[in-house]
């Protein structure tokens, strides 16, 4: 999966219109390096593909970059970008209630 998958999948879920206030990509991009990287420290499982070998974790820094954690995994990224959006950046878009939502799915199902 690349970042653009996810950058999709979140303004899909975050009701981003063309044209209107968005998140910057560039934003996205540091959000996905920090969600792969909290999920890889709290679920080591998540740096392996479907063959079982370890996937070295990389910086996405163009959303043409490969997300380094397994396909399986992508919901996961997506909650977990939308909390830490929600929660932390966009100014008058942050919304504490949609933040904590996104945040209660990630930590269910990384916390398992």
């Amino acid at each position: 999966m690349t970042a653009q998958n996810i950058i999709d999948d979140f303004r899909d879920m975050a009701n981003e219109e063309e044209g209107g206030r968005r998140w910057e990509d560039k934003t996205l991009r540091r959000l996905i390096n920090t969600i792969v990287s909290m999920t890889v420290r709290i679920r080591p499982d998540a740096q392996l593909d479907t063959s079982g070998d370890l996937i070295t974790i990389t910086d996405v820094s163009a959303n043409t970059d490969t997300v380094s954690i397994s396909d399986e995994w992508r919901s996961v990224v997506v909650d977990g970008v939308a909390w830490r959006a929600f929660r932390y950046e966009g100014g008058d878009k942050k919304d504490a209630a949609r933040a904590a939502a996104f945040r209660d799915d990630y930590l269910t199902i990384v916390k398992v």
